[in-house]
């Protein structure tokens, strides 16, 4: 441990254990000031001539320890509580021995109560070894010489000595172990403190880091598709108009992943901000159905809808619903089997405006209902899943549900579908989102503002809805063309596996003149070609549906 660690950690463990000195001291002090007078009823029984004698010591002792509670409860509590404890349990060491001294000395059993004083002061109270070991002596010393003053010495000293020096040892051992547990707790707690303040900041690094990078992959996105649609109007080759609406395509699909890290950088950042006005849900969802209806019609998916036209105009941020509606409705898309049935149905109730997309799906196993709420949670997390998509859609549904003060839950049963429900309150009071933790450095505040600057310039102008459709946008490429040269019978033959019918029609297209080219989309279809072709090279994708490339 480094020197300046070290005087961190011993000036830690110095106030932790004053604090806890305190505490225990006044702890022990008011048991004691309700037992100690309490054992008269023992000396009742042991010695009522002497009783009413002991019940003045144990008055005495009982002043004491009131005197102690009173100076322990003072602005010098932590200066004081180490003396007050000391004297407190002397006081009751020397009356314990007195009361001995006076039933028959070491023959009498009292000597038991030093063996309890002893024992409560290492079992309750965080002194020093130091002083540990100091008040065993004096107890000690005391019993000895009050008892011998009044008995003098004898073989039956040793008894009570035995136990009493016992006692002590164990005290102190006890007390060693105690003070080295403590300090290695600290240390760990110390250790955990500083693991988590290097959490925090690598989690505003990662918040930094997502927002500069999404913002500098965003612009160059942008400036794609525009050219792209310029040249696809333009465009009379039907290959290169396919080839260029592929490209636009996974450019749109791209640049929805980046606008949903903006997003999350922005809500980790605790400056996404609701703007709010009124409109019309029922029409928004309306339009974004019609969006999406090319999209099912092509994979053979009934979409249907209801309650719509019934839902009231109230305040809400329409970008955002609109990207909670998109992923849900995409989603649904994704997974509903082809002549599947999708239906987005709406309702007014209690003051809160809902609506639920349910689809016949696959369905989600039932211990991961909340778990695919989490960032870059997939419910199928295996190399071989059917889907792509980095997990991040829902995480980001529920978040700007919750944002506009409402909620986003799902029912899901396996092999029957899922259905996932959105309420929006109709009168919400935006109130300012709050980060976990405040940023506290200078320079991250300065970078928090730059990071805001970047994101907002960002959300200036919304993505267009086929970007936010654009996972469930079917391939356009044709296969290879006929007018292309063709490979010669004796050419190497290639197997292209690979489950993106773009980039696998895109290879084969281009290594067509050069090699007999042979495509599968899975692992299991890429082996049946395997074994039965014998190709002299294997080109797979790893990640692919039902057999890995693995």
């Amino acid at each position: 441990m480094k020197r300046e660690d070290q005087k961190l950690f011993e000036e830690k463990f110095r106030q932790e254990n004053s604090r806890l000195l305190v505490e225990r001291t006044r702890f022990v002090l008011w048991a004691s000031l309700v037992l100690f007078p309490s054992f008269w009823f023992l000396d009742f029984v042991v010695a009522r001539d002497l009783s009413w004698e002991f019940l003045f010591l144990r008055g005495v002792v009982g002043a004491v320890y009131a005197g102690s509670l009173a100076l322990v409860y003072t602005r010098f509590a932590e200066r004081v509580a180490v003396s007050a404890a000391m004297v407190s349990a002397l006081a009751s060491s020397l009356v314990i021995s007195l009361m001995a001294a006076s039933l028959g000395g070491f023959q009498s059993n009292y000597f038991v109560g030093n063996v309890i004083v002893i024992y409560v002061v290492g079992f309750f109270i965080p002194w020093g070894l130091s002083d540990v070991a100091a008040f065993c002596l004096l107890a000690i010393l005391a019993y000895l010489g009050i008892n011998i003053a009044f008995h003098g010495p004898s073989w039956q000293m040793a008894p009570p000595l035995f136990f009493l020096v016992g006692t002590a040892v164990f005290t102190y051992l006890a007390t060693l172990s105690n003070r080295r547990t403590r300090r290695r707790d600290l240390s760990l707690r110390l250790q955990l403190e500083r693991a988590n303040e290097e959490m925090k900041r690598l989690d505003e690094a990662k918040t930094r880091f997502f927002a500069n990078v999404s913002h500098e992959l965003r612009t160059p996105l942008t400036m794609l598709l525009g050219p792209l649609e310029t040249l696809q109007t333009s465009e009379e080759n039907p290959e290169r108009t396919d080839l260029l609406h592929s490209m636009e395509t996974n450019t749109r699909r791209l640049l929805r992943q980046v606008d949903t890290l903006l997003d999350l950088a922005k809500l980790e950042a605790g400056r996404l901000e609701l703007e709010m006005s009124e409109g019309s849900l029922g029409e928004l969802l309306s339009e974004l159905v019609s969006a999406t209806s090319p999209y099912a019609d092509r994979r053979g998916i009934e979409l249907t809808v209801e309650g719509l036209q019934k839902l009231p105009r109230f305040s809400f941020d329409r970008n955002k619903v609109e990207i909670i509606a998109a992923n849900l409705l995409s989603n649904a898309v994704k997974f509903t089997p082809s002549k599947g049935h999708i239906q987005l149905r709406a309702e007014h109730v209690d003051g809160k405006v809902a609506f639920e997309v349910q689809d016949n799906g696959p369905g989600i196993p039932e211990d991961q209902l909340e778990e695919i709420f989490e960032r870059f949670h997939q419910v199928d997390s295996s190399l071989s899943r059917e889907q792509e998509g980095t997990g991040l859609g829902l995480a980001l549904a529920r978040e700007l549900a919750e944002l506009h003060g409402g909620t986003l839950s799902v029912q899901s049963e396996v092999g029957k579908g899922s259905s996932f429900r959105v309420e929006l309150p109709t009168e919400f009071e935006v109130a300012p989102y709050e980060r976990r933790k405040e940023i506290r450095r200078r320079e991250d505040r300065l970078t928090q503002v730059r990071t805001e600057a970047l994101t907002a310039r960002a959300f200036a102008t919304r993505s267009r809805r086929e970007t936010l459709l654009a996972d469930i946008e079917m391939p356009r490429l044709r296969a290879i063309g006929r007018e292309r040269q063709q490979a010669a019978e004796d050419a190497p033959r290639i197997l292209l596996v690979d489950d993106n019918y773009d980039l696998r029609t895109f290879l084969a297209n281009r290594l067509s003149g050069q090699y007999q080219v042979e495509t599968a989309s899975d692992g299991v279809e890429g082996l049946e070609v395997a074994q039965r072709i014998r190709p002299d090279l294997i080109v797979s994708d790893i990640m692919m549906p039902r057999m890995d490339g693995t």
